[in-house]
């Protein structure tokens, strides 16, 4: 569950280094790669117009990554003033991304309550009856029910710890909450980072690129 905002920021970081490394692949960085590499076949064999391109590339993405965090922190600033953020992290979520998400949080200004690490059980077919079961017999009366699949009930309890809708309840731990959170860790399913039982307005879900379509 990401908000729009988030959606936003995260576009106007990713345009302005794009915008960078068009630049830079068009004036410089293009004039670098063509006086060190040449033209004509490479000693492998290799034609060196292709390790052109692909050294382009290369830097072209180093320089994308590198305006990214330089002007990350400023996009963000004060966008997130009073909100308080969790993370969800699924398996195989490099450390990197977590770090450095949790550094822009921070600097937009909202208060990270924690992290919900997601094990690879959370997934795993053999374990869906036993997940279910944790969150059907504990699932805080706000989680919204419906015909879907064990996983997805499991999600919708799961959200329905971390976040809240109302500004009273920002920040605050319920017993469900709690008494669900602890019964997924105890289960496997889960390892919390901080304190996520206080209930924040937004969550952001990472996951590595492979898990995009799941």
């Amino acid at each position: 569950m990401v908000s729009l905002r988030y959606h936003v920021v995260s576009l106007a970081a990713v345009l302005m280094a794009l915008a960078a490394g068009v630049v830079l692949g068009a004036g410089p960085l293009a004039n670098a790669v063509d006086t060190a590499v040449g033209s004509g076949p490479t000693a492998s064999g290799t034609p060196r117009a292709a390790s052109a391109t692909a050294l382009s590339q290369l830097q072209a993405a180093a320089y994308d990554d590198a305006v990214t965090a330089a002007v990350g922190r400023r996009v963000v600033r004060g966008t997130l003033v009073g909100q308080r953020v969790v993370l969800v992290v699924a398996p195989g979520t490099p450390a990197a991304v977590v770090t450095d998400v949790s550094t822009l949080v921070r600097a937009a200004g909202a208060e990270l309550s924690g992290q919900v690490l997601l094990a690879a059980t959370w997934t795993d077919p053999a374990q869906s009856t036993v997940l279910a079961g944790i969150t059907q017999q504990l699932a805080p009366q706000s989680t919204k029910t419906g015909t879907g699949s064990p996983a997805s009930a499991a999600a919708s309890a799961l959200a329905a710890s971390i976040l809240t809708t109302k500004p009273a309840q920002l920040g605050q731990s319920s017993d469900p909450a709690t008494a669900l959170l602890a019964a997924l860790v105890q289960g496997g399913f889960v390892t919390l980072k901080g304190d996520p039982s206080q209930a924040s307005s937004l969550a952001v879900l990472l996951g590595p690129a492979a898990a995009a379509a799941a």
